[in-house]
């Protein structure tokens, strides 16, 4: 699992991310996650396994999103949940967002949840894990490169915008390449 804290004027928030995998219920979790925030009093997204491994983007766009959320001339939907997805898929357009993030059909995935503290959001990932019949597992037992070619089609980076970028290896341009879509979405709200 993988914490950070996100500072918004007097506020704070905690956020984790989880591995999810083998999970036999993850389409069913999917229809009632937003039952379960309002049960759980967290924020709760589930997003495709492919982003977990770029911790700094998710880092970026989740403390864009819950910035953006708070602030009403920012803020592009009414959920937290779908802002942060929004902020992931780097696009305005929620129906676009929620199909390029979100892990429909798919048996694993990670889970990002945002609320006041660690242990509500431990809490909160037992309970999906459970709730979806999965089991949390290790970012460093996903295969780079299957990743990088999922991603790289699911976002539809073009080869251009990677060889434009300056990084040291794929992995770091494709990352580099989302944190920009991300920063344009900020930036023109």
């Amino acid at each position: 699992m993988f914490n950070f804290s996100i500072q918004f004027n007097d506020k704070k928030f905690q956020a984790s991310i989880a591995y999810l995998k083998q999970c036999s219920n993850l389409d069913k979790l999917l229809e009632e996650i937003q039952k379960i925030e309002k049960t759980l009093q967290a924020t709760i997204v589930i997003a495709r396994k492919e982003l977990g491994m770029f911790r700094r983007f998710l880092q970026i766009a989740c403390t864009n999103a819950v910035e953006d959320f708070h602030d009403v001339n920012k803020r592009i939907t009414k959920r937290l949940s779908i802002e942060i997805i929004v902020n992931l898929a780097g696009t305005r357009q929620i129906n676009d967002a929620i199909n390029k993030i979100v892990p429909r059909g798919e048996n694993e995935g990670i889970a990002i949840i945002v609320s006041e503290s660690l242990e509500k959001n431990r809490d909160v990932i037992k309970f999906l894990e459970k709730t979806a019949g999965c089991v949390e597992v290790d970012h460093e037992r996903i295969d780079k490169e299957e990743v990088i070619e999922r991603i790289v089609k699911i976002c539809e980076i073009s080869e251009t915008e990677l060889n434009a970028t300056y990084a040291e290896d794929l992995v770091e341009a494709v990352e580099k390449c989302l944190i920009s879509r991300n920063a344009m979405i900020s930036i023109s709200k």
